[in-house]
């Protein structure tokens, strides 16, 4: 079932979801979500997950029905679960919206709400001029924006010294998309710069991103390899190598 909670902010709607969705809960929901679009214009929306155990057919319609209709009328979207499908299912919906949608573990509630509330906040990156290493730290949903950003001042780097020694990602959790456009201004990214990096660390406790290196070998021509959060500086070593053996 739904169940609209009652919340403080007016910068979002917090949503619970219980047991098994059905067209009736649908029928209920719908209406009173539509009125939040319509006073709002765009929703932030939080949905929290508990003791939930899908959708039977006629309520998957209506699901898909009810996201295609408000495409882009949702521009924030905090999924909080309790399992490993929901957090998939975080993945699966990213194509199907214009919002900017999150994962968030069932103790991480509050994070969410936080979330909820605040700015986009912009993708963190650190030259390191000494080892020719850039290192990105997202810590929220990626967007167009931010590896426009990114390339505007790695291309002069590039042009003026040659290929970076490395590049670290860097993120406990991999935030994600913020949508579709977002994703595929990633792929250009990785298209027009993968000849100019050397090695690509991935520093993240993130299971998705940990089996990256493995089918990135494929079409990427930097060097890849996982580590582990905690394992950061043998990371910058492994990157500072590429630049050392030049």
């Amino acid at each position: 079932m739904f169940h609209i909670e009652e919340v403080e902010s007016d910068k979002y709607i917090e949503v619970r979801l219980t047991g098994k969705l059905t067209k009736e809960a649908y029928d209920e929901f719908v209406p009173l979500a539509e009125e939040q679009i319509k006073e709002r214009g765009k929703v932030r929306m939080l949905v929290v997950m508990h003791d939930f155990h899908g959708w039977d057919m006629a309520a998957v319609w209506e699901d898909t029905k009810f996201g295609f209709r408000h495409f882009r009328d949702i521009e924030r979207l905090a999924i909080v679960g309790e399992s490993q499908w929901e957090k998939w299912m975080t993945l699966v919906c990213r194509p199907f919206t214009m919002a900017k949608i999150k994962y968030f573990d069932a103790s991480e509630v509050d994070a969410a709400r936080a979330w909820m509330e605040q700015d986009h906040i912009p993708l963190s990156h650190q030259w390191i001029e000494s080892k020719r290493i850039l290192v990105l730290q997202p810590s929220d949903p990626l967007t167009s924006s931010d590896f426009e950003q990114v390339a505007q001042e790695v291309d002069p780097i590039i042009e003026s010294g040659g290929p970076l020694g490395g590049l670290m990602v860097e993120a406990k959790s991999f935030p994600g998309w913020a949508n579709l456009s977002s994703m595929f201004s990633h792929f250009r990214f990785i298209k027009n710069h993968h000849h100019d990096i050397k090695r690509v660390a991935l520093v993240t406790d993130d299971s998705v991103l940990s089996h990256l290196p493995s089918l990135a070998d494929h079409f990427v021509a930097a060097e890849l390899k996982h580590f582990d959060h905690a394992d950061k500086a043998t990371a910058m070593d492994w990157l500072a190598e590429a630049e050392q053996a030049t």
